[in-house]
């Protein structure tokens, strides 16, 4: 015959057992996302969470400096957004998952100046060494480019370098990165 109080405690044991795995699988996910987003010190991935950038949205925190390069001169052209969302695919995301619809509300509303100066703090944090700087800095130029000059070739506006030499300068202060021109 069965103890009732035996029947108590296997069920308080499960349920502690089911309350434990849950509590793993969360540290887990936020140790993959904190990966992912570049910084290991849960302070850093707080503030990127308060950037927006959480969940299925933290893959496009990389492109980051290109949603900022396309607003410096405070509208995003079709040819910027075109050259932000081949970014985003070329990093193995669909423009209908939410990373990407994240990332067209990101180009839809300008950044605040406070946004942009926390965005940059933060790139400069998480900066590393397995980010290619010279690619991510291309991509920024290419933004740029996009939509200057005549039918776009040739010419990037003050503002939009300014924020190319603001990101460039974020990964130099870590590990002495150079902006060719």
């Amino acid at each position: 015959m069965t103890n009732p109080t035996d029947v108590e405690d296997e069920y308080f044991r499960r349920v502690e057992a089911e309350k434990r795995a849950l509590h793993r699988a969360a540290l887990a996910n936020a140790a993959t996302e904190l990966h992912t987003l570049g910084c290991v010190r849960p302070e850093v991935g707080e503030r990127i969470h308060a950037l927006g950038f959480k969940g299925p949205t933290a893959a496009v925190f990389r492109l980051l400096p290109l949603v900022l390069v396309a607003w410096a001169d405070g509208a995003v052209s079709l040819r910027e957004r075109a050259v932000v969302f081949r970014a985003l695919e070329a990093g193995g995301h669909e423009r209908e998952s939410r990373a990407g619809k994240f990332l067209e509300v990101l180009l839809e509303h300008a950044p605040s100046r406070a946004y942009h100066e926390e965005a940059i703090a933060l790139i400069q944090t998480i900066a590393s060494a397995e980010t290619d700087v010279h690619d991510l800095l291309q991509l920024c130029r290419d933004v740029a480019e996009a939509s200057g000059g005549l039918l776009g070739f040739g010419s990037v506006s003050k503002k939009e370098w300014a924020v190319i030499e603001e990101v460039a300068t974020a990964f130099e202060a870590h590990r002495g990165v150079e902006l060719a021109t």
